[in-house]
């Protein structure tokens, strides 16, 4: 139990801590550089392709998927109205990727449990993945530009 309440409090903490992240940089004004960069390249994969970029090394960073889906998902509105993309072609493929990003992460909880219970380094189980994640969010870009007309 006492490693569960842990678990819980880390996820918590990232949620919260990604949140506060982008609360501060909206209130500087540097949220508005992401919108404004992405509204002059006015390509719709590019855009969604650099958003799920961002996502993707957010939650290698943070460890946490739901974490970085949140911190960057609050950007997905303002973007989509100053570039004219679809919210929806930007946002499922960032949080597939930020998902995907987790899973590489040596700071995710899975990422130690197996370690752990597999006696191995954390460094040899982020190797192992680091190939099948690369593929995987290329994998998720080009079914967004296949899909990406639909949505």
């Amino acid at each position: 139990m006492k490693a569960m309440r842990s678990f819980f409090a880390s996820v918590v903490t990232s949620i919260t801590g990604a949140s506060i992240f982008v609360e501060v940089i909206k209130c500087l004004g540097g949220i508005a550089v992401i919108p404004n960069a992405l509204a002059t390249v006015n390509t719709p994969f590019l855009t969604s392709g650099l958003m799920s970029l961002i996502a993707f090394l957010a939650g290698i960073v943070m460890g946490s998927g739901i974490a970085s889906w949140h911190g960057c998902g609050a950007l997905i509105p303002d973007i989509a109205l100053k570039t004219g993309v679809s919210a929806l072609s930007i946002a499922l493929p960032m949080e597939i990727a930020s998902g995907i990003g987790r899973c590489m992460s040596p700071a995710a909880a899975v990422v130690i449990a197996v370690t752990g219970m597999g006696d191995l380094k954390l460094a040899d189980v982020v190797k192992r993945c680091v190939v099948p994640c690369i593929f995987l969010f290329v994998a998720n870009l080009v079914m967004r530009a296949v899909v990406g007309s639909l949505l």
